[in-house]
């Protein structure tokens, strides 16, 4: 039965023996009393008041609900996380427009799923790491654009900082600066920047580090490290007031067959991502078998992260329990922390009592969640986590919990499951729309003298992704007009995104600039007209004017992911080096950093950008044949599959590469 708080509702779970993870405090039978989403009481000898819905717990253990420390956030996880207990979720950066939105109550209570402790956009190098990071190349720029991400003015809310490996030294030290110079100072957390070792990263005060393997000494493998390297490590990070998310559970997926329940979990993901788990299994079992010393060294590597875990914790370390699930194959959202935790418990000798407490009270202190998450206390949030078996003396206990409540409102095991089976559906829904023909409603015809129109899609991991129809018209000036309606389809839980997007290209350079981006209830709108030599641009959301950038260098286009860029290419710029904008995280970013070249044998158009690499090639009549593309780790696809050319289209005109 799923019991839903109401404004006045009260719920009672009476008779359980209360686990706070209150330092100090013992576990106790007791009621624990709930209102309008919070515990408003927890003790014994509590009166249940008339009318509130009453739930006999009697023998049960009641814990606080797990905090996920590393998570690559999908809306379309929020029901494994909670089938499993777990009740915030620390992601590590994705588009923030996007993040901020699924922050908000009205998202998180939509399938529901966990609470969200974000770091919005990711900070990156170039070219980064995934298409919706923030790109930083220099001190001054990160200054500006973490300014912009941290500061009220700005609307945007993030918890904390995280970044990857790309982001420049330079940058990473600013970004340090100005998030430890606010008052209160906001956390930096990542892996370690390339040219950046582990003691500067100590003496500089990086708040965190993801990955244990980041605190190996570098040209050092796991297998020349003596224990004595070992206890010198944590005795350094121990003198530190840096914490450490290890991901155990990360390393030891790679040493195994996916389990069953990873198999079975298939049914729960989106297509793309189910082709990728189950490529990367093949490919991890042709491996394996090819080269089977492989896992012994992965078993013998496994077991010096672990000795270095027992160090750290013995060098009273903070760590921070999280698993990095989400996009790494076969890490199951939810059951990849238990795997964790595990872990901790088992291999690396930690109490289960002592882990419990690292993954709710200790983590939420830790990552600045501790106001509203990690202990049963009177004021916060009514996030736990009941079970028959005590999970203080086995952790397997939470794998199938008898309830779980997420802001208050109670699930038992069979409405957990009845989520699951709901999700598994809709999955196989979209499986199905995934092998359909695309159809898209053409753009608004530009107006002039129309020269060629057509429909792409783009496929990821074999997976169709997006599709987009494109019309191109040629204005009575010269000028060409691109115009493009992209829609990039949705999750089990996430509506489709629709792009709209017109440029003009006079003589080679961006003179006028239309985008509408729709996504559920928020729209995002950008106009750009040329006027004295300078691009004045305007941002509004759902209607509001955020601000009016302006661009004074001539630029070639805006790159926002759209085939139009294929297009452009091909008809209006000059191999070499030139300008263009694009999309920082819905920001306008420019860089002088973008590179044509044309192969001479087949008229590849091949792009070098500050957001990855792009090769095009073209059909006699100017269309874009096919088209692959950057995107973070992986390559997006797209083709051709209707081509409407009047008269002889639009044939890409010969270059020459510059000498």
């Amino acid at each position: 039965m799923l019991f839903t708080p109401f404004l006045f509702e009260k719920i009672a779970l009476v008779g359980g023996l209360l686990h706070t993870m209150v330092p100090g405090a013992a576990p106790f039978a007791g009621t624990l009393l709930i209102d309008r989403g919070q515990i408003e009481a927890i003790g014994v000898g509590i009166e249940v008041p008339a009318g509130a819905k009453k739930i006999d717990i009697t023998g049960k253990h009641v814990i606080p609900g797990l905090i996920e420390g590393m998570a690559n956030f999908d809306a379309d996880h929020d029901r494994l996380y909670l089938s499993r207990g777990v009740t915030l979720v620390r992601e590590t950066g994705a588009d923030l427009t996007q993040m901020l939105a699924e922050r908000e109550l009205y998202a998180r209570e939509r399938n529901p799923g966990p609470s969200l402790f974000i770091a919005g956009a990711v900070l990156d190098g170039s070219p980064p790491a995934t298409y919706n990071a923030v790109v930083m190349m220099s001190a001054v720029e990160a200054n500006e654009k973490a300014s912009r991400l941290v500061h009220p003015e700005a609307g945007s809310g993030i918890d904390y900082f995280s970044y990857y490996v790309g982001l420049p030294k330079e940058s990473w030290q600013s970004v340090l600066t100005l998030a430890h110079g606010d008052a209160p100072p906001w956390q930096v957390w990542g892996m370690l920047p390339r040219g950046v070792t582990l003691d500067q990263a100590l003496k500089a005060g990086q708040d965190g580090i993801f990955h244990i393997d980041f605190l190996l000494p570098s040209g050092k493998r796991w297998s020349d490290l003596s224990d004595a390297d070992i206890e010198d490590i944590a005795r350094r990070v121990g003198e530190s007031r840096t914490a450490i998310t290890p991901t155990l559970a990360l390393y030891a997926s790679l040493l195994r067959p996916p389990p069953e329940r990873a198999q079975e979990a298939l049914q729960y993901l989106g297509p793309v991502q189910a082709a990728q788990w189950l490529l990367v299994a093949s490919k991890r079992g042709q491996e394996l078998k090819a080269q089977p010393e492989r896992l012994a060294q992965g078993l013998a590597d496994l077991k010096q992260r672990v000795a270095l875990l027992r160090a750290l914790h013995a060098h009273h370390v903070a760590l921070v329990p999280g698993s990095d699930c989400g996009l790494a194959p076969w890490l199951v959202p939810g059951e990849s922390l238990l795997d964790e935790l595990s872990l901790w418990a088992g291999m690396a000798g930690m109490g289960a009592s002592e882990v419990l407490h690292l993954a709710t009270h200790a983590s939420a202190l830790r990552i600045g969640a501790g106001k509203d998450h990690g202990s049963l206390e009177a004021g916060k949030w009514a996030d736990l986590v009941v079970t028959t078996q005590d999970p203080e003396q086995d952790i397997r206990a939470l794998h199938d919990p008898d309830y779980v409540a997420i802001r208050g409102r109670v699930f038992d095991a069979n409405d957990l499951s009845e989520l699951r089976r709901g999700l598994a559906a809709r999955q196989q829904e979209l499986q199905a729309l995934a092998c359909k023909p695309l159809e898209l409603p053409p753009p608004t015809q530009p107006a002039g003298e129309p020269l060629l129109s057509g429909l792409v899609e783009t496929r990821y991991q074999g997976q169709r992704v997006s599709g987009e129809s494109f019309a191109v018209a040629r204005m009575s000036d010269g000028s060409m007009v691109y115009a493009g309606r992209a829609l990039t389809f949705g999750t089990a839980t996430t509506a489709d995104t629709l792009c709209e997007l017109r440029e003009r290209i006079l003589d080679g350079r961006l003179i006028e600039l239309d985008m509408s981006v729709t996504h559920g209830p928020r729209v995002f709108t950008l106009k750009g007209t040329l006027a004295g030599g300078t691009l004045n641009i305007e941002r509004f959301l759902n209607g509001v004017q955020q601000d009016m950038p302006r661009i004074r260098e001539s630029v070639a286009f805006l790159d926002a992911g759209s085939v139009l860029t294929d297009l452009i290419l091909g008809q209006s710029v000059k191999p070499g080096s030139f300008k263009a904008l694009w999309m920082d995280d819905y920001q306008i970013a420019v860089s002088d950093k973008w590179q044509l070249a044309v192969d001479p044998s087949n008229g590849q158009h091949l792009l070098n950008s500050p957001i990855g690499s792009r090769v095009v090639e073209f059909a006699t009549d100017g269309a874009p044949k096919s088209s692959t593309r950057e995107s973070g780790r992986g390559t997006l696809v797209r083709t051709l599959i209707e081509d409407k050319p009047v008269g002889a289209g639009l044939p890409v005109p010969k270059k020459e590469n510059p000498k």
